[in-house]
């Protein structure tokens, strides 16, 4: 049940004036008053009961057309069961029976006389309730001028989650700011525990109890040394004796609040949320590291301040990562930093270019003093501004080899040159001072003297000459001409 407030005079005590208790419907008056009403008879006070709506309820209708219903398999009543088949409409035979109950309870505890509202139980609904409220105020109204210095008890309040309930809760409240009336007991009067009553039914012809009705009266700001609950507790907050922290029940969970209302804090050992929405995340010690969430992802830092804090894990699985720099654990170790114009590799964590070590590099370009192989012994290459130098390895400057399959070149300047297999020219060929070739018709021009081990095949002309004569011997096509003397050491033949 919900608050029970008094309009009026104070708690029970022998007067003239009637207390007038207010049931929202047939059975609140034992549910949610009777053990109050007891406490105003015991005190020798008057004690009217007011039925505020005729309690129409088609729910309640069908149940009496039923051989069982939810807790037995016939009614709880002596020699009685239901199966009745009465209208369903919620007001013929339902609302009688009813009433009949209520006149019958509220002369077992004792009540001095019965006044019906006989209101429609119309408070099921936004269009309706502004109008109930109404009705039941102005009833209340006539009846405070009808029994002055009497006291009004209603047993719903603003916890109440019944509508006709909350109604009449909420005529009390209208009625005490417009009269000037004041709740009894007034603020940090109340006491501090609820009262809980019992009622005991027994049936004719024996002593022995058949039934019992436990119904408590609550109040607006209870304090409880524990509360075990069965079925759970309904309550929009719930707030600390002495530190005065507060749980307020939202529509979307619960929210945390410290003694001022602002937001509070959450101590526990552990907490098993799906989601947890928060400005920030922080460690327990006020020196420790924070995690900040803006919109644009997560912001890690460390200490009362705003310094960036380091980020420790196993793995991490990010599409990009934006930072000044990388490096090992280790602050010795090799980093990486990440200028403008690309990456540069440091090492042993000073300014030092480092190592880069790959399978394999798919780059653009490379620009680099020199290359080497892996190790110390492996040749290299470095890069002056009039092209490439091939050196040995070992750490000399010993001219290198170059080994390739093919070489398209503009121009070859060497000391010397040997080819393993053949040489093809497609250009011209040029030895100072001692051979050249010449285009058109194309020749070889030897300046020195030629010796040949093998054959020499001339599929064209082949002259020999002499600064001095001239030309010494020419061949064209099957003639030999000689100019000058011809020495034949070994035979001469001719075919001709």
């Amino acid at each position: 049940m919900a608050t029970q407030a008094a309009l009026g005079a104070p708690r029970a005590s022998a007067a003239g004036a009637p207390a007038i208790f207010y049931a929202p419907h047939q059975d609140d008056e034992a549910i949610g008053m009777a053990g109050s009403i007891l406490e105003h008879k015991a005190a020798g006070r008057p004690v009217y009961l007011v039925l505020v709506s005729r309690g129409e309820n088609d729910g309640l209708a069908r149940l009496m057309n039923v051989g069982a219903w939810g807790l037995r398999d016939r009614c709880a009543a002596p020699d009685h069961w239901h199966d009745l088949n009465w209208p369903t409409d919620g007001a013929n035979k339902i609302v009688s029976a009813r009433t009949a109950e209520f006149t019958a309870s509220a002369k077992a505890i004792g009540v001095d006389e019965v006044i019906d509202f006989d209101l429609p139980d119309s408070a099921h609904g936004d269009a309706t309730y502004g109008k109930f409220v109404d009705a039941v105020t102005a009833k209340v109204e006539s009846l405070a001028k009808k029994y002055p210095g009497a006291s009004h008890k209603f047993s719903a309040g603003w916890l109440d989650v019944t509508a006709t309930h909350k109604a009449c809760s909420d005529a009390a409240y209208r009625l005490k700011g417009a009269s000037g009336w004041e709740w009894s007991p007034k603020a940090g009067q109340e006491p501090k525990r609820d009262a809980t009553y019992i009622l005991m039914a027994t049936s004719p012809g024996s002593q022995q109890p058949g039934s019992f009705l436990t119904t408590t009266v609550h109040l607006r700001s209870p304090e409880f040394e524990s509360v075990t609950a069965t079925t759970g507790v309904h309550t929009p907050w719930v707030e600390g004796t002495q530190n005065r922290g507060r749980v307020t029940f939202t529509t979307r969970g619960a929210q945390f609040q410290d003694d001022a209302q602002a937001l509070g804090t959450v101590a526990a050992a552990t907490a098993d949320v799906e989601t947890v929405t928060a400005t920030w995340v922080r460690g327990r010690d006020s020196g420790a590291g924070w995690i900040r969430f803006p919109s644009d992802g997560i912001k890690v830092g460390h200490g009362a301040g705003g310094d960036l804090g380091t980020v420790t894990a196993d793995k991490i699985s990010v599409n990009g990562i934006n930072t000044q720099w990388v490096g090992d654990r280790d602050a010795g170790k090799g980093w990486i930093e990440f200028p403008q114009s690309g990456v540069s590799v440091r090492k042993d964590g000073n300014q030092e270019w480092g190592t880069v070590a790959a399978d394999k590099a798919d780059l653009n370009g490379i620009n680099t003093k020199w290359v080497q192989g892996r190790t110390a012994a492996d040749g290299w290459i470095e890069f002056p501004a009039a092209g490439l130098n091939v050196f040995q390895g070992a750490e000399n400057r010993q001219w290198g080899t170059v080994a390739a399959d093919k070489a398209d070149l503009n121009d070859l300047i060497t000391h010397r040159a040997q080819v393993k297999e053949r040489l093809t020219l497609q250009g011209g060929l040029t030895v100072d001072n001692v051979l050249e070739t010449q285009d058109g018709p194309p020749r070889l021009i030897v300046h020195a003297e030629s010796e040949f081990e093998g054959k020499v095949n001339a599929n064209g002309h082949l002259s020999v000459r002499n600064a001095d004569v001239g030309w010494i011997m020419h061949t064209r096509d099957d003639l030999v001409a000689i100019n000058g003397d011809l020495r034949v050491h070994g035979a001469l033949r001719s075919d001709s």
